[in-house]
């Protein structure tokens, strides 16, 4: 009876380490996939300082093949670089000193489901060919700044925010800039490729031409 029931204790003291190392094996694995779901987008290539701010503020250097998470803003020091693909196969390419957070990235790779992203640039400039998103009239495309965000309608665009105003520009498909006191179409359906939104918003976005902005080059 003795020996009956130590191996019952010594069973069950096996059971408890066995459950107890189950669930820890449960929580990692929905932990990665939760991590993995977050996942927006891949660094390409860097060049001196980029580093990503997380939500819960802590910051990471991004090197080649980093991973960037919703949630994340990025950031490029005076002589820093990063391209970026994105899920939906977008390719974004943030030039030095610039703030540019993933505000939300929604995609499922199913044409037939609306997707969205929205994103925000604080300073400094980008230049990108849209992916995926944007294709669907359904689907959300919007770049914010504080001066006007950016919709786009399939491609390549740029946009940089310089001596108090946020430049823009399209060389395939169009966007929309809007601000409070309106909007204006560039590219495809617009008369011009490039627009500028003055920082007092005293006037809707203006069209103008490349040469003398700051896009130029």
């Amino acid at each position: 009876m003795i020996y009956l029931a130590a191996d019952c204790v010594t069973h069950k003291a096996t059971y408890s380490r066995l459950a107890a190392l189950l669930c820890l094996l449960l929580s990692f694995v929905s932990f990665h996939a939760t991590a993995q779901n977050n996942v927006i987008g891949r660094v390409i290539t860097t060049s001196g300082t980029v580093v990503a701010i997380d939500e819960d503020n802590n910051t990471r250097e991004l090197l080649r093949r980093s991973n960037i998470f919703l949630g994340d803003t990025v950031v490029t020091g005076p002589q820093g670089f990063a391209q970026i693909r994105m899920r939906d196969s977008a390719m974004l390419a943030l030039k030095e000193e610039t703030e540019y957070k993933f505000k939300e990235f929604e995609f499922d790779g199913n044409s037939a489901t609306p997707d969205s992203v929205v994103m925000e640039m604080v300073r400094g400039g980008f230049r990108t060919i849209t992916g995926s998103i944007g294709d669907s009239e359904n689907d959300t495309y919007r770049v914010e700044t504080a001066f006007a965000y950016i919709g786009v309608r399939g491609t390549s665009h740029k946009a940089v925010i310089a001596f108090g105003s946020l430049f823009t520009g399209v060389s395939d498909g169009g966007t929309t800039v809007t601000n409070e006191l309106g909007s204006i179409d560039t590219g495809v359906g617009g008369d011009f490729d490039y627009a500028v939104t003055t920082q007092d918003a005293m006037e809707s976005p203006l069209g103008i031409s490349l040469k003398g902005s700051s896009l130029e080059g």
